[in-house]
């Protein structure tokens, strides 16, 4: 088969078979442009993150793997149980370095005494949404006592 062809006059027709691959390259083209247009769409939707998702994984971090209470002779943590000791911007810091956090706050609070602890900052920027969550304070004496740890995410 031929792709021009002659008729008996003389004149030239372009055979059945380049109309059919010109409609295959016309239907190639439009499923590679939507298939592009939904892919993109797809990955966009793993890549942003909402504020509830960016509140569980920053507090499931600092509850039990950053401020959570170790046992010496064990070596177990425990997590909810906050270590007093670790609570400090240093430790902060050190926990997220190996991550790209953009900004998030803490705050510790004793709920037994009317006492507040300062707000620890890690990332930039202030927080404008803020969730409690119950944990227990383990001091250096050994003293346990009932908190409340703020987590924030601006």
């Amino acid at each position: 088969m031929t792709w021009i062809q002659r008729n008996k006059r003389g004149g030239v027709h372009i055979g059945v078979m380049a109309v059919h691959v010109l409609i295959f390259m016309i239907i190639l083209l439009v499923m590679g442009f939507v298939l592009k247009s939904t892919t993109e769409k797809y990955i966009g939707s793993f890549t942003t993150y909402h504020k509830p998702i960016l509140w569980k994984i920053y507090s499931y971090r600092v509850i039990n793997t950053c401020l959570a209470y170790q046992d010496p002779v064990t070596h177990r943590y425990y997590p909810g149980i906050v270590d007093y000791s670790k609570y400090n911007q240093e430790t902060l810091d050190a926990c997220f370095a190996d991550t790209s956090v953009k900004s998030f706050n803490i705050q510790l609070k004793n709920l037994e005494k009317p006492e507040d602890y300062p707000r620890i900052l890690v990332g930039f920027g202030a927080s404008q949404n803020i969730r409690p969550y119950s944990v227990w304070i383990k001091y250096e004496d050994g003293s346990m006592s009932k908190g409340e740890l703020l987590i924030g995410v601006s």
